[in-house]
């Protein structure tokens, strides 16, 4: 048997691989499911057998990694507040005069201009970065009212609100709360007077 000053390297080379492996297998860089929503089979299928697969890998392990906070899924900003805000946009029809969503970022079914909305210098009018909206927020409100309903005589009005949303542990998604701030209505005689 080797003594312990001859084994330490061999000892250290195996801890070395195991946290590069445990790494490894920690940071395999899944989708969300709202992006598994959008791609569709087959990639929703091989992500799910992925993170059964990296659950049953990591479990062993779990209990250490959560204790410390270790991941390979880690936030830049750790101490960053979970609770942050999401633009939602929605139109009034003028029969009803029921509110439609038509706009939410990370949401399939409500996609209305989403090519222009997200687009990176659109987007920085209105992603809020803090509990308060950006500068550009209440010019982004007019931008979207003149986009959305000049492309549809149906709705009478557009309103943009910032619902207060919970991002979901190890970046797994968002859950919305219900409750909404920062209302700006633009009615369709404001936008085209």
């Amino acid at each position: 048997m080797l003594a312990f000053g001859t084994a330490w390297p061999r000892v250290r080379a195996g801890l070395i691989t195991l946290a590069l492996a445990v790494g490894f297998v920690s940071g395999w860089p899944l989708m969300s499911d709202e992006a598994l929503a959008r791609v569709g089979e087959p990639w929703a299928t091989a992500t799910h057998v992925l993170r059964r697969a990296q659950d049953v890998l990591l479990a062993p392990f779990r209990p250490g990694l959560n204790l410390l906070v270790l991941s390979e899924r880690f936030s830049l900003f750790s101490g960053a507040s979970t609770v942050r805000s999401w633009i939602r946009i929605e139109a009034r029809e003028k029969k009803s005069g029921h509110w439609r969503l038509v706009y939410r970022p990370h949401d399939a079914e409500h996609r209305e201009d989403a090519r222009v909305f997200e687009y990176r210098r659109v987007r920085g009018a209105w992603n809020p970065r803090r509990s308060e909206p950006q500068p550009g927020y209440r010019a982004f409100a007019a931008f979207a009212a003149r986009r959305i309903m000049s492309g549809h005589p149906e709705f009478s009005a557009v309103r943009v609100s910032l619902e207060a949303v919970t991002i979901l542990p190890e970046g797994r998604g968002f859950r919305g709360s219900g409750r909404f701030s920062h209302r700006v209505v633009h009615t369709r005689e404001q936008v085209f007077p």
